[in-house]
């Protein structure tokens, strides 16, 4: 039935449409036409025929986007919006007053729609990169020296503030806590649990993980921080020193040499295999579709 519905309005306008030379139906893609019109005259046809194909692949996403009821976030599109208005030194009602601010909201639109589908296909994909995908990877893509960092974990008390009693008003805020930082360190020297006092104590975030970091990269820590875990062996306790965000004391858990080349590797298999998982999807799309090119037209 679908069918003969497209070939009744096919025929309908044929007689308006396919009359005219520089405007006729191309293709027919379920309940959507693509005219002649809507690619260039002055490419080849080879060239031609992939726009065609684009266009049909499009068409067939926006149809699904439509069954789906897929919608972009809201807030995405606006901030889209926005950093297209500032990389053209504009603020957005600028750009919404463009002659042709529907267009770039059409394109911005479409790309995200387009984006939103082929997460919500790729959320059944269980892509997986094996270490020996990896490994044949590296065979023609080796790791440089650059791509090697030295990363560390660390455990740490941080104090910024503290209570001053009528007792120790005669001392100084960082007098008491540097204080503070030394009874704690002689307790852990004497066996108590770095990570209960961590918790009970440092008024860092990492307090939660009973002071332990995520693994930081050496070389991105401030020069007195540096300077500081220059002096530290593995798991020794450093003296109280102090930052820009309070005294603390700390000590080096893990190190390790990281190789960030094996990252970007990661990356770009699974972008190629959820690349093809979603090729897959959109021809099997295009099999179960109604799918009319006029070839003599192009």
């Amino acid at each position: 039935m679908k069918n003969l519905i497209i070939l009744i309005i096919f025929k309908i306008l044929s007689f308006n449409i396919l009359a005219t030379e520089t405007n006729s139906i191309l293709a027919i893609v379920n309940d959507d036409l693509i005219m002649t019109n809507s690619i260039s005259k002055d490419l080849t046809k080879e060239e031609r025929f992939a726009v065609l194909n684009n266009k049909i692949e499009s068409i067939l996403q926006m149809q699904k986007i439509k069954e789906l009821k897929i919608k972009p976030n809201e807030n995405l599109v606006q901030e889209v919006l926005l950093d297209v208005a500032l990389q053209n030194n504009l603020n957005l009602p600028q750009l919404q007053n463009l002659p042709q601010y529907k267009q770039i909201f059409d394109n911005i639109m479409d790309y995200l729609l387009k984006q939103t589908l082929r997460q919500y296909i790729l959320r059944n994909a269980n892509i997986v990169v094996t270490e020996d995908e990896i490994n044949q990877e590296l065979l023609t893509n080796p790791t440089d020296k650059k791509d090697l960092i030295s990363q560390i974990k660390i455990a740490q008390i941080l104090i910024n503030s503290i209570d001053i009693t009528k007792t120790n008003q005669d001392k100084s805020k960082d007098e008491l806590i540097k204080n503070l930082l030394i009874d704690l360190s002689n307790r852990i020297k004497n066996g108590a649990s770095f990570s209960k006092l961590a918790k009970t104590y440092s008024q860092d975030p990492s307090y939660k993980n009973g002071g332990e970091s995520e693994w930081l990269d050496e070389n991105n820590q401030s020069k007195n921080f540096k300077k500081q875990l220059s002096t530290l062996k593995l798991n020794q306790l450093s003296k109280p020193f102090k930052t820009e965000q309070g005294w603390r004391i700390m000590k080096i858990t893990n190190k390790r040499n990281y190789n960030t080349h094996i990252d970007d590797i990661k990356v770009k298999l699974t972008r190629l295999k959820q690349d093809s998982y979603f090729e897959n999807w959109l021809k099997s799309i295009k099999e179960k579709s109604y799918i009319n090119i006029f070839e003599h037209k192009l």
